[in-house]
């Protein structure tokens, strides 16, 4: 769905599609910043809560960062803005992302770093294991039965 509201445009329903055609964002935290990461776009993150909630999360959840980019990345690769923070600052940060190439090219190295982190060799790896349990002799299932009764390694490659 699309709304326009003056000169502005609202999109329901294409975030991921709208985070990839841009040259920055602004996400809240959470499974959308890994989505935003996963299309390779620089982003800043934003996160507001009720306050009561928020003193008891900060007393009781012991994280360095809340995003889940900057937690799978071990380091703060996203600004993150919490709680108490300027619209200026904010701005100032997305800003800098929009029209400092240099610094956009970098968050999209780092991004790029971390797309090949989360990816690693996981096909690769799925597949030796189900070779290895195969050559270890599965127990008998009708899962496996007519495969060409033949081992991995005689099946041709594609």
């Amino acid at each position: 769905k699309v709304y326009a509201i003056g000169d502005t445009t609202l999109v329901q329903g294409q975030s991921i599609h709208l985070m990839k055609c841009c040259d920055a964002a602004v996400v809240t935290s959470g499974t959308a910043t890994l989505e935003c990461a996963l299309v390779n776009t620089p982003m800043t993150v934003a996160y507001v809560m009720q306050n009561l909630s928020f003193q008891i999360a900060k007393r009781f959840v012991k994280l360095p960062h809340i995003s889940l980019v900057n937690l799978v990345a071990d380091y703060g690769l996203v600004k993150e803005f919490v709680q108490n923070f300027s619209g200026e600052a904010l701005a100032e940060e997305l800003l800098r992302l929009i029209r400092d190439t240099g610094y956009r090219a970098e968050k999209k190295k780092q991004l790029e770093a971390l797309n090949q982190k989360l990816k690693g060799n996981l096909a690769k790896e799925a597949a030796a294991t189900i070779a290895s349990c195969y050559r270890a002799g599965l127990p008998r299932s009708r899962h496996l039965n007519g495969i060409n009764n033949r081992g991995l390694e005689s099946v041709p490659s594609k």
